[in-house]
């Protein structure tokens, strides 16, 4: 999915005061970071070994566990515990036995967070009912697909339908970001839940690590959109050879990123059957990521003077991004931007954002962020024949639904493709879950992981029944 970095984005024991002080941090610990919007399950995990301390933190309504502390000081009755990658220290005192008192702050934003002593057996657990759980009533194959293009192997699963075939077939394209075959993000497993409905209604579904991530090979962070649509190819044209698989009705399901992914496709492949568009981008990145910035900024409760500046920040630094020749001067030319709005925020705030400036022009200057902010969909959009389904919740604020699905439809149809179905879901998310706000930091709240009026759309577009 088009994820963004925000206080939520990438998320990372106490034995007794009457022992010594060294022992007393030791041991794992939880809370609730309250982000105003949400609340965000936060856990840490302490150890003490000859003097020197470590540590990992986990986020369990994201779904990211074990991640790494770069520093664990003890300083008097203090612990502070940072993640540089992510700009995250927490600092606490023991108030008793089994509890902390605390303060989470994120590059530069400062939130209180008190923890828990919590045991082994009492990890934080999440509801989600619709994962689906064995014994499954379907067919399930590991395997592995040669991208011989880039000498990527990608492994990925294949669910088949049981009873007799061939049976239509559809592949799963992930959103940004390193996504697993389950897509899975904030506590949820959108692709897994969609693979079991898809499978248990008579379609072939075929779900795959990307490139660099989980049994996949090859290099994530070097790849560019481009990149990741060449691993799709190869794995449309894989699913096609498969026994049991119509090999004139197989299709593409993009969510968010992949909904860019699968129009770059099509766009070269008349034998996909169809292509299904989940909250994909319909207009070209850089206006996408205005937008984003604000719906997102507004979701989550900024002031309308903080939303302006950002925008205006981020419109000069896209606009060298989109039109650089000379790479050192427009490194100048953003970092001097970037320091410009770090000495406009608070003076308590302005050390922590210092240190993530070399960091944050790095990611602006990767490959997949220069090919991504240039990328325009309309140009792939209009090269495609096939039949298309674009759908978006209205509460999404990462790829809003006004403004995309109106381009993609108007956008097929002008290059004259009349099998265009769109639709628009009132009180749906980026994730396609019911949402009171929309906010990201709801989407690990919402036991649902993605709507059942969506996943029966799906299989009716899929089928031929609407």
């Amino acid at each position: 999915m088009l994820k963004i970095k925000l206080l939520t984005g990438i998320l990372f024991g106490f034995f007794g005061i009457l022992f010594s002080q060294t022992n007393s941090f030791v041991g794992s610990w939880k809370g609730k970071l309250d982000l105003g919007t949400a609340k965000l399950a936060i856990q840490f995990h302490f150890e003490e070994n000859d003097g020197k301390w470590t540590g990992k933190m986990d986020s369990p309504d994201q779904g990211a566990f074990g991640i790494r502390c770069t520093s664990v000081e003890l300083m008097n009755d203090e612990l502070k515990a940072s993640i540089a990658s992510s700009g995250i220290v927490f600092a606490g005192k023991l108030v008793s036995s089994d509890s902390i008192s605390g303060t989470f702050t994120q590059f530069g934003k400062q939130f209180s967070l008190n923890l828990n002593r919590i045991s082994g057996d009492k990890i934080a657990t999440l509801n989600r009912p619709q994962e689906p759980k064995e014994p499954f009533d379907y067919i399930i194959k590991e395997v592995k697909i040669k991208n011989k293009k880039d000498k990527v192997e990608l492994a990925g699963t294949l669910t088949l339908p049981t009873g007799k075939g061939p049976f239509p077939a559809v592949i799963l394209i992930s959103g940004s970001g390193p996504q697993d075959r389950d897509e899975q993000l904030m506590g949820h497993k959108p692709f897994l839940v969609i693979a079991d409905y898809l499978t248990k209604n008579g379609i072939a579904v075929l779900r795959y690590d990307d490139r660099g991530v989980g049994k996949s090979t090859g290099n994530f962070s070097a790849a560019t959109t481009a990149d990741f649509a060449t691993d799709a190819e190869a794995v449309f044209e894989f699913l096609r050879t498969q026994k049991g698989i119509d090999r004139n009705q197989v299709g593409l399901i993009g969510h968010s990123e992949g909904g860019m992914i699968a129009p770059i496709v099509t766009s070269r492949n008349k034998s996909v059957s169809f292509a299904i568009l989940m909250a994909g981008p319909g207009i070209p990145i850089h206006e996408l990521m205005e937008i984003q910035i604000r719906k997102v900024a507004e979701s989550e409760g900024e002031t309308e003077e903080t939303i302006e500046e950002s925008v205006k920040t981020s419109r000069k630094i896209y606009a060298i991004l989109r039109d650089f020749e000379d790479e050192k001067k427009a490194r100048e030319s953003v970092e001097m931007i970037l320091i410009q709005a770090i000495e406009k925020l608070p003076e308590s705030e302005q050390a922590a954002q210092r240190m993530q400036l070399k960091p944050t022009i790095d990611m602006y200057f990767s490959p997949w962020f220069r090919y991504f902010i240039a990328f325009d969909p309309t140009e792939y959009l209009k090269q495609t024949s096939c039949r298309i389904l674009a759908v978006n919740g209205e509460k999404d604020v990462q790829v809003t639904a006004t403004e995309n699905l109106f381009s993609i439809q108007k956008t097929l149809e002008t290059a004259g493709n009349k099998q265009v179905k769109i639709i628009s879901y009132p009180n749906l998310n980026h994730l396609f879950q019911p949402a009171t706000t929309g906010a990201v930091s709801e989407y690990s709240e919402i036991q649902t992981t993605i709507s059942a009026e969506v996943l029966s759309d799906l299989k009716n577009f899929i089928l031929l029944k609407n």
